[in-house]
């Protein structure tokens, strides 16, 4: 899966966004990486197939100015096109996102008629190629659409017809691209806020006095941060990161389902993991396994990334969970190689 960091304080937000990145790639992305941030007005974007170092060598992306800002790290596509953040067409707003699309043959469509419609209007799309079959959104032409710029573009272009506020538009939205995933914003027409709707891959918040972070997980938050400052953002809401916190609308997420683990589930699942990785180390490609079962249907979501990341976040906070970093192939991604935490229990 995918990993993700935000800023919104008084700091230069590039250069905390992109220690932030560099502390979770190595969980689970690597093989491309971008950034966005907003200053007087003015989106700066950069983004690499490659790690967080390789953005910093071949971008500016380290100066870039503003206070506010999102980074992303990916660990499936070997596409530049398919790398984030993706930018609505003004070159006003920028998207990123984690997750997997839901599989419903009824979702897939509402996806492809959206794209489609906008196609009619004009609307291009930087990621359409042809790839082999392929969940992402599909325009009549046969090319695939990445479904982050499927996202930003139509949050754009409804933004540019209704009065809706962009947290509104951000569960409107997620909603219409319904699937197992979060979506983050930022929008130099608004541009003080950070905007998330997270279904149900995680998202993690840091408040301190004058700033606020956001990660994917509580690995990527800054050395020696309070436990007690961090939380999880909730699932099915769209919510606004301003530099004081952050608070929830109460526009609905519609298009699906997802069922948190009750505390007792979440206590079952966190200690087969603590048996697993006891007995054999793993990374994020393979930790695990036997304990889920991956249903992507609309109505059958349940947050088993959250729970592997909050277990393991759990396992450090006990003083119990040990890292080492090696070179691990990607299945998914023939011939790529990268650099992979390997987490064990003694």
């Amino acid at each position: 899966m995918c990993n993700i960091a935000g800023y919104n304080g008084y700091r230069n937000a590039a250069p905390v966004l992109i220690d932030m990145v560099r502390r979770q790639e190595n969980l689970d992305g690597g093989l491309s990486t971008g950034i966005a941030t907003i200053h007087d007005g003015v989106l700066y974007y950069a983004k690499v197939v490659g790690n967080a170092d390789d953005l910093v060598k071949n971008t500016d992306a380290l100066n870039f100015p503003g206070k506010i800002g999102i980074i992303h790290s990916r660990p499936d596509s070997n596409y530049k096109e398919y790398a984030h953040p993706f930018v609505s067409g003004n070159q006003k707003t920028a998207l990123v996102s984690n997750g997997n699309l839901c599989t419903d043959g009824m979702l897939a469509c509402i996806r492809n008629s959206i794209i489609q419609f906008l196609h009619t209007k004009y609307i291009e799309f930087d990621s359409a190629m042809n790839l082999p079959q392929s969940p992402y959104p599909q325009l009549k032409d046969g090319r695939y659409v990445a479904y982050g710029e499927a996202v930003v573009k139509t949050a754009e272009y409804s933004h540019s017809i209704s009065s809706m506020s962009y947290e509104d538009i951000m569960a409107d939205v997620s909603g219409k691209f319904f699937s197992d995933v979060v979506n983050v914003m930022i929008t130099a027409n608004s541009p003080d806020n950070i905007y998330v709707a997270r279904i149900s891959r995680p998202m993690n918040i840091l408040t301190m006095p004058g700033e606020t972070y956001i990660s994917t997980s509580q690995f990527g938050f800054p050395e020696g941060a309070p436990v007690q400052n961090m939380k999880s953002l909730p699932q099915m809401k769209s919510c606004v990161v301003t530099k004081e916190g952050f608070y929830e609308t109460s526009y609905p997420i519609s298009g699906g389902k997802v069922t948190d683990y009750t505390d007792e589930e979440y206590n079952d699942i966190k200690e087969k993991l603590r048996q697993q990785l006891k007995e054999k180390p793993a990374s994020m490609n393979n930790i695990g396994g036997g304990i889920f079962t991956h249903d992507r249907s609309a109505n059958g979501l349940r947050p088993h990334v959250k729970a592997i990341y909050d277990a393991l976040w759990d396992f450090h906070c006990e003083g119990v969970l040990k890292t080492e970093t090696k070179p691990e192939e990607i299945p998914w991604a023939p011939g790529a190689v990268v650099n992979r935490t390997i987490f064990s229990i003694d």
